[in-house]
Formats: structure tokens, sequence, C-alpha cells
């Protein structure tokens, strides 16, 4: 009965290219595949996309990529043809892509060069475009809708809230394609002349210098500098002047971005150039024939998700995005991490071996990039219209991103005891795709015709077993109950996750969510004390030293009293909460969320590692212990486990030891500063600390089960 493995880590991206290459759409489009891969000699990295133009235009945009990916730009635009630069000589390199002369007639002329992720650096390529303040132009316009299929639960949920998950075939719809990239290429070369995104009706308009001959094409991309609310009748209107650029491409291809171009040229007036990306499933063979919707589904989830964060804070800056999907994505796991042509994308990735739908980090263009992985592999597992499941997953990009997050990552299920860190990322990740859709419902299909899988109810509360700051149940009911009790507001949520928990001292937990949330808002605030103790399973004094009083100096981040560990130990909590049967009752010092060091030889019974029979746990509770350290004195400071006992064959004297029972980390503020997780020996790390500043020191488990410890802190 587990929720899907996730592998949330932090380990970019695109140009053309493509569906499939099948079928005709909606009016005169075609679908359209562009191919960058090819073979022989590698040619020099040049400028691509941008050409000359004599036409008068009012306004002239320019959209430019390179032949070698990834790669940066640096541009000027200035009335001087021969006027150049150089890397050294011009500004920094950007991921920016486009240059805009937005009024003034002339003669302008646009100047870029390129670098590429080897250092290749491309000549300067300068092209040129008339602006006439009263020039003559024509305006095109269509709109978009994509095919959607709804994932639904079949059957009753169970105690737990779980019960069978599909993908409705019969209840498929077309819905509009929402803030969609539209450009128009110039038929001769493709270089783009105009560009606009669609409203949330899926309408747009493009404006052409008159004289030109164009197609259209459809990007699957969202891009906005200042996003300004369009007014259509029942759209989401939460932002206004927020940014975003999110892509969907091919991993298995290059990095490619899924594009349709329509199959005629245009060169005056003309409405009703329409896109109808389309999924066709046959209901004999339980295959798809058509999947061309499935990149625009992806970002129509994505659209309301940004919504959603709008709803707190309207001119939300969001980081680009590149969401890589494919028909190839299957839940095999990488089987190395080799990068043979150094584009980021690993070997394995690149033939569709992504483990699971996941988000992660990638080296694009020399720099750490956020990216998402989605599994689209028919028959087995596919996710594009597992709507909370891509909402779950650009709930880990917020938590990167926007938020923060020390969740450590890993395979996890309902009813894992996890590491906190862990279970607050992945229950966020859940109830955040609740809050997505207003539906606690999440589905997950998978199987023949997609036709199998599992739906849970991210509302439902946590048995008695299950409650408690480990579980990623009690955390996705409690954060979307907050959510639902509000009449489905984010606003309290995004304050806490952007302001207070960011900057925490401590590491990111459902205690210390709640313990911001009723500091800032009241412990009566939208139900929180009956939903902490009905979902966390602890006294709502657990959140304070000693009884919780109305002010939040009271706040007690590090469990500075023990009674977290305290009411676990006295509520029967067992390790691992077993789905059925029994685990092993635990003391207050295994279930205490900190333990406080202090200048000396530092022992209890908080200081253990159990692996607790789980076949991966390296992420659970019971192998990660956590300390905490305020030092009252500045210095170098010097931490080290000895004494430990239970682990056959380990002495922490010799050096050569071939036993690597135990590693050692030291935070602040979520940031790791210092470590030591050598295969050998017993850890030690030394640090420059500074009085009244607090640490948060964890012990993780490696080699079997340690049964006592010594923390030394010195001096």
């Amino acid at each position: 009965m587990g929720v899907k493995v996730h592998l949330s880590g932090f380990s970019l991206l695109g140009c053309l290219v493509a569906l499939t290459a099948s079928g005709c759409l909606q009016g005169d489009t075609a679908l359209r595949v562009s191919d960058p891969s090819g073979g022989g000699e590698v040619p020099p990295l040049t400028v691509q996309g941008i050409s000359s133009s004599a036409v008068p235009v009012t306004s002239k945009t320019w959209y430019f990529t390179c032949s070698t990916i990834p790669c940066r730009f640096r541009s000027l635009i200035n009335t001087n043809a021969t006027h150049v630069f150089s890397l050294e000589s011009y500004g920094a390199l950007v991921n920016e892509s486009s240059a805009t002369q937005a009024s003034g007639s002339g003669t302008y002329y646009l100047h870029v060069q390129a670098k590429d992720a080897s250092g290749n650096e491309s000549v300067v390529k300068t092209v040129s475009a008339y602006l006439d303040d009263e020039a003559e132009t024509f305006n095109l316009s269509g709109s978009v809708v994509f095919d959607w299929v709804p994932a639904v639960k079949v059957g009753a949920e169970n105690t737990y809230g779980f019960a069978e998950g599909k993908l409705n075939y019969s209840g498929k719809t077309a819905l509009p394609g929402r803030r969609l990239l539209v450009q128009a290429l110039r038929s001769s070369d493709s270089s783009v002349l105009a560009s606009t995104s669609t409203d949330d009706s899926g309408h747009y308009e493009l404006t052409v210098p008159q004289g030109e001959s164009v197609k259209v094409r459809l990007n699957a991309r969202m891009l906005a500098t200042s996003y300004a609310k369009d007014g259509v009748a029942g759209s989401l209107e939460s932002c206004s002047g927020a940014s975003w650029d999110v892509r969907v491409v091919d991993n298995t291809r290059n990095r490619a971005l899924y594009v349709l171009t329509s199959s005629s040229s245009f060169s005056s007036a003309t409405t009703g150039v329409n896109f109808h990306p389309a999924v066709v499933f046959n209901s004999g063979s339980k295959t798809y024939t058509t999947r061309d919707a499935a990149p625009f589904a992806l970002l129509d989830t994505i659209v309301r998700e940004l919504e959603l964060v709008c709803q707190s804070n309207p001119s939300q800056s969001f980081p680009a995005l590149y969401v890589n999907w494919s028909s190839a994505n299957v839940d095999t796991p990488p089987r190395s991490d080799t990068d043979s042509d150094g584009d980021g994308i690993g070997d394995d990735q690149e033939q569709g071996l992504i483990a699971t739908s996941h988000y992660t980090n990638e080296r694009i263009g020399g720099v750490y990039q956020p990216v998402m992985y989605i599994l689209g592999k028919d028959g087995e597992d596919t996710d594009e219209y597992d709507d909370h499941v891509v909402a779950h997953e650009f709930g880990h990009y917020l938590e990167d991103q926007l938020y923060r997050s020390d969740s450590i990552g890993g395979s996890h299920g309902i009813g894992d005891v996890l590491d906190a860190r862990v279970a607050f990322g992945e229950g966020f990740g859940n109830a955040i795709s609740g809050m997505t859709f207003g539906n606690p419902v999440y589905v997950d299909s998978s199987g023949e015709g997609q036709a199998s899988g599992f739906s849970m109810n991210v509302s439902t509360a946590p048995v008695s077993k299950w409650r408690s700051v480990y579980s990623e149940q009690a955390v996705q009911s409690l954060l979307y109950s907050l959510f639902s009790s509000r009449s489905s507001s984010y606003d309290r949520i995004h304050t806490v996750l952007a302001s207070d928990q960011k900057t925490s001292p401590a590491l990111t937990s459902l205690h210390s969510f709640v313990s911001y949330y009723r500091s800032r808002y009241g412990a009566d605030a939208d139900g929180l004390s009956t939903l902490w103790t009905g979902t966390a399973g602890s006294s709502f004094n657990s959140l304070c030293q000693g009884a919780c009083a109305s002010d939040a100096s009271t706040r007690d981040l590090f469990d500075g009293d023990g009674d977290l560990g305290t009411g676990y130990f006295s509520s029967s909590l067992e390790y691992p909460a077993p789905v059925s049967g029994s685990g092993s009752l635990k003391n207050a010092g295994f279930w205490q969320l900190y333990t406080e060091l202090v200048s000396g030889s530092n022992s209890s019974t908080h200081n253990q590692t159990d692996r607790g029979d789980y076949v991966y746990p390296d992420n659970k509770a019971g192998m990660n212990r956590w300390y905490h350290y305020r030092p009252s004195s500045s210095g170098t400071k010097q931490i080290s486990v000895s004494s430990v006992s239970g682990v056959s064959g380990l002495n922490c004297s010799t050096t050569a030891n071939a036993v690597d029972a135990l590693d050692l980390y030291v935070y602040q503020q979520g940031s790791l500063i210092r470590y030591d997780i050598s295969s050998s020996g017993c850890p030690s790390v030394s640090f420059t600390a500074t009085a009244g500043t607090d640490y948060v020191v964890v012990v993780g488990g490696y080699e079997g089960e340690a049964s006592a410890y010594t923390l030394t802190v010195s001096p």
C-alpha cells in the first residue's frame, strides 16, 4: 500500500523537436518534427534563428538559438552595423535568448555572441531590421485546444484513504491551451518575426509585417516577463506582474522543445489558424496511436499551480524550468551517471531510463538549473495526465526555488516512519497537488491501458499508528486541511514557507512549520491545535517550551524539553509503523526529534540507529538522528563519534577499519557546512562556530545498526 517512489534530489535545456510524425491537426496545421541530432564531425558553434529584414515593422523582437545545446548568449542592439563586442569586453553571458527594440524609426542592428558548455565561442552574428512607427502590418489569429484525459478514483476508499485509480478515456475533453507561446516564422528561413501567448481561452493574435509570408508555430512553452491578467471569464486570475519560463522538452532528443507548425504559409490577414493537439487511445489494442497533447497537458497543470502561488504573491518571479517528457521515459533506474556528450543529461536518461517522475537540478551551460522528469511509457506508467503526480513534482520545484527543502530524498511510502525532512517534503508535494486542483484525491495510473494504479485522499487523517512528524500522511493531511479551512486559500501556507521556514535554524519538518504557523497566526487559527493533535499525534504543548502561551517567545523549534518524544512513547508509537502486525516499541529518547549537545561527552537513549527492516533505510527516522548545538563561545569546535556499540567489527580507534557504521553532518539554516562520510572508522568534523548560533548535527546510519554511541564536543 505504498505511494510510488519519488526520488527528490538536487543533483537543463532546449531547442526544437517534436511529438510524433503522424497525422494532421485541426485547421490547416500539420505536425512537424525538428530533429537536432546528427553525426560526423561537430561543426563550429554558431548563432542561429535570426536573419536580416528590410520589411518595415513598428517593433522588433529577435529570438535566437545556437548550433550546440546548451549555450548562453550576450546581445547588443544599436544603429551601428560594424559595432561588435567580445566576450571579454561586453557584459556577462546570460540565458536569455531574445532581444527587443520596442520603438523608434530607423535601421537597427542586433549583435549576438554565444558560448557553449564546453567553453567554445561563436563569432558575433549581426542582423538588421527596419523600424517604422507607421509600418503596415496584418494579423493572424486562431485558438488552441488540447485533449485532456481525467485520472479518476475507482471504487471506495479504505481506512487509510486509498482506492484504485486509472485514466478515464471515455471522459476525454478538449481544454483551452493557456499562456502558450505562439510565433510567426518567416517561411523562407524560419526566423521569428512575431511572438505572443494565448490567453486563458486559448485565443491568440499575431501582428506580422506587410509583405512577409509566414507560418505559425505553437510551442510547448509558457513565457512571461510581467504577466497581465487577460480578463477571460472564469479563468484563473491571481497572477499579475509575475514571470515564468516553462518548457516541455524531450530528454531522448537532446532536450528538443515540442512544437507544432502550420503546414500553410500566410501573407495576409487570416483568422482560424487553429491548433488541436490530440490524444487517441485504441481501446482494442490498449495503446496510444496519437499523443500530441501530452506536453500541453503538462503545462496546463503547471499553470494551475503558478496561479495557486500567486494567491499570496501576484508578481512572483518563477525561475526557468525544463520539463523532460518522452514516450520512452520508463521507471527503470539509470545504470550509471555517465554523460558521454557532456550535455547535462546522463546517457541512460537519454534512453528514457529515469527511474520515476521526479524533480532535480542538472548542470546546463555550466550552471545548475531546475528540471523535472515525467514518465511516459505507454502500458507501463504514463504521468502526463496524472495531474496530481505532476503537481507533486512541481511542488518540489517550489520548495527548491521559492521556499526551502532540507529533504534527503529517497524511496518512501505512506506508512513509512521517515526522516522528518523527507516526510515534510513528500507530504507537502501530495498536499499541494490537492490544493492546485481543489480536489484531495490524488490518482497515479499505471499498467496496461493506464487502467491500473491507485488513488489516495490527501485530506484523510492518518490512523493512530501513523500520527507523527515522521509521517508524510500526517503532513499532507494537516497542510491540506489548513488550506481547505481557509476556503481554499494558500496565502498563509505560502507566507510561512517563504519567510519563516525558509530562514529557520531548524531543519524543515512538520514540527517547524506548525511552530511558525502558531507563532504567526495563533493556536486557534484554522483549527491548528486540533489538526496538530489529530495528525501529528502529540500534545499541542510539544510545540513550545513548557505550555504554549499566546506569544511566540514560547516556540520550541528544537524540542528542547523533549515532550514530543515523551508523547510518542506514551502513545506506544512503534518503529516501523506496521500496516499489519507489530513493530517495535521505542523509548522516548528514540522518538525525540532533537537532543541537545553540550561541550563534553553526550550520551543518551537518542543515540542509536535502527533499520527497522526497511529495504531502503537511509531516509528513515531510525537511521537519522538529529541534535541541536548552540555553542556558548566562538571558535573551532570538534564533534566526534566514539564508543559505538552493536556494530560488528567496528573499532573507532582503528582508521583502517572497513566498517562504515555512521556518518556525520553539520548544518546551519539548512546549509551543510561540514560532513564526514568516510568509509571506515568513526566520523569526526571540525568547524568554526559562532557563540549563540544554532547548528544542527545529524548522525546517519549506514551499515547495520548501532545500539549506542557517544558524541563528544570539544572544547
